[in-house]
């Protein structure tokens, strides 16, 4: 709310006031929201208090995944070893 101007800073503390009476309405929020030009949504967590909004917590990097020679090796096919054409496949016997 550092950066919104003064007339909206009392809107927000007017809706506050009434969200504590138990009166608040999205017809309230809206009227603020264009008002102040901005969205429903944006006034709706200008009034969510701070100690109710998750921290944001800095983002972690991924471990790095290292592959070793036998990771970086083609894979064989499920029919291995390879077979002249034409010919059954000796694993699962499928024509080829």
């Amino acid at each position: 709310m550092a950066e919104i101007a003064v007339e909206v800073k009392a809107a927000v503390r007017r809706l506050e006031e009434l969200r504590a009476d138990g009166v608040l309405t999205a017809a309230h929020v809206r009227t603020v929201a264009c008002s102040a030009g901005a969205s429903e949504r944006t006034v709706w967590r200008w009034l969510s208090p701070s100690a109710a909004r998750p921290a944001r917590q800095p983002r972690t990097p991924s471990p790095q995944v290292r592959h070793g020679p036998e990771e970086r090796r083609p894979q064989a096919a499920p029919c291995s070893p390879p077979v002249v054409l034409g010919s059954g496949c000796e694993a699962c016997g499928a024509a080829v």
